[in-house]
């Protein structure tokens, strides 16, 4: 039996993880350490898809590191930072990014860094991660699929995070993990006593988040092999 335990490494935006402190309680609301909106931290989507891998391999330990450095969620911010956690060695990576992504900065900036930053698990000494990346959160206006009846995309500079991440994914065979759907829904959201907070998923938009994820590892690399 293999014991090496199974890491989930997360680099992410707040919707995965967010601290507390006097300033959230008080002009927030948030009183918490989970991803943002879920209402306690087990129900937010990080450790929902560590109980579906916990699950489908029973006989492995299941890790979740969270990549804390590197500023406020931008891809730059992260990729500066990323040489840090390299040693880990995780076996999936989700890349959960793009809200805080500026369109002052342009989208060869995005594109670039972005790029750098789902790739650089490539170096990686013991073996290659499976790298699974999620489209970017918004609640502005979406507009229905030309070619796909029922679909439908964002808008404006949320459309172009969305394309740019997308194209890079594919351009790497990353799988990318839309998630315009599951902010359309507004079942998936409004959780809490103030505006910011209300913006991001709730615990059933985290339980999406989380059904999408774990579908793709099953279908993805197998890692339950890698040491």
């Amino acid at each position: 039996m293999n014991q090496t335990p199974i890491k989930i490494y997360l680099l992410y935006f707040i919707i995965t993880r967010h601290g507390v402190g006097e300033y959230t309680r008080q002009k927030l609301g948030w009183d918490h350490v989970a991803g943002m909106a879920a209402s306690a931290e087990e129900n937010d989507y990080a450790h929902r898809l560590a109980r579906l891998v916990q699950d489908a391999l029973p006989e492995r330990r299941v890790e979740l590191h969270f990549h804390t450095a590197g500023g406020s969620g931008k891809a730059s911010q992260r990729l500066a930072a990323i040489d840090t956690v390299l040693p880990l060695n995780p076996h999936l990576v989700v890349v959960q990014l793009g809200e805080h992504e500026r369109e002052v900065d342009g989208i060869e900036s995005l594109k670039t860094n972005y790029e750098n930053l789902v790739t650089a698990f490539d170096r990686q000494a013991l073996h290659r991660p499976l790298v699974i990346a999620t489209g970017t959160w918004s609640l502005g206006k979406q507009e229905p699929l030309p070619d796909a009846p029922g679909g439908w995309r964002y808008t404006g500079w949320p459309a172009t995070v969305d394309r740019v991440m997308r194209d890079v994914c594919l351009k790497h065979g990353i799988p990318f993990v839309p998630v315009n759907d599951l902010a359309r829904d507004p079942a998936n959201r409004g959780w809490g006593t103030s505006p910011g907070v209300k913006w991001h998923p709730n615990d059933n938009g985290h339980a999406g988040y989380a059904k999408k994820i774990f579908a793709v590892w099953q279908t993805s690399t197998d890692i339950t092999h890698q040491q």
